[in-house]
């Protein structure tokens, strides 16, 4: 807990300014039950140790991307920057093994967030306020990837992988109008992006470890077969919740 607290408080958060998310987190800790408080401090573990990897491979990123959390007290929007910020780790990691080539989007010249070898890859997450009472994960879905969709960057060489980790839980059990498969479908019809991928945060209760689940991989017919082949065996190998209880992760 001592490592976490002096993790943040050296990017700059102030811990006792309970506006801030980072430092809410940290504060409702104690008030939590023993499993709830492990998954949380294994969060901002994931995400402090994602942070310092860039900045290993470089520190312009990192202070980009420290200040960006540091600065963010959107209550939502927090949880799609730690988001990209850790797939942004994963994808330093897997370039460097994989020998591919990185770059870090630059917004301003409507590129994506990230390119491997002149293939783009954006992150984005979908979920509901926390004070809203909706559970129709459909709708929710479909408005962060047509934003997305609209983009100039997007086409059939294009990525675009959506955390909906938060829609889920908030749907899990519930009857809702629109099933993932007929999302699916909208989302093929749609996609002007090669591939679109969703991804669940599962935490098993016995270890507490996080996993995290590639819930739909929807290609598009004219999806370049380069990058169909890059997502299949390189960077997102379709995974299985593994046969232990689960539950789906509330920190998002």
């Amino acid at each position: 807990m001592e490592h976490l607290q002096s993790y943040y408080k050296s990017i700059g958060i102030d811990l006792e300014n309970l506006k801030h998310p980072i430092s809410r987190m940290i504060n409702e800790i104690p008030a939590k039950s023993k499993i709830q408080q492990e998954s949380t401090k294994l969060y901002l573990k994931v995400l402090g140790l994602a942070l310092i990897d860039i900045r290993e491979y470089d520190k312009k990123i990192y202070k980009k991307y420290s200040a960006r959390i540091k600065t963010c007290f959107d209550n939502e929007a927090i949880y799609g920057h730690i988001f990209e910020i850790v797939q942004c780790s994963h994808f330093i990691d897997v370039s460097k093994k994989e020998n591919l080539s990185f770059k870090f989007g630059v917004a301003n010249e409507n590129e994506p967030d990230f390119i491997f070898n002149n293939f783009g890859f954006e992150i984005t997450s979908s979920r509901f306020s926390d004070d809203s009472d909706n559970f129709e994960p459909g709708e929710k879905l479909l408005t962060a990837f047509r934003k997305k969709n609209k983009k100039k960057y997007v086409n059939n060489e294009t990525a675009l992988l959506i955390d909906i980790t938060n829609i889920s839980e908030r749907a899990f059990g519930k009857s809702v109008s629109m099933s993932l498969e007929q999302l699916c479908k909208i989302l093929k019809d749609e996609s002007k992006f090669g591939v679109v991928l969703c991804f669940t945060e599962w935490v098993d209760k016995e270890t507490l470890n996080t996993a995290l689940i590639t819930s739909a991989v929807i290609f598009s017919e004219n999806c370049n077969a380069e990058l169909k082949t890059m997502i299949e065996t390189v960077f997102f190998k379709e995974n299985n919740i593994a046969e232990r209880e689960n539950y789906l992760s509330k920190n998002k």
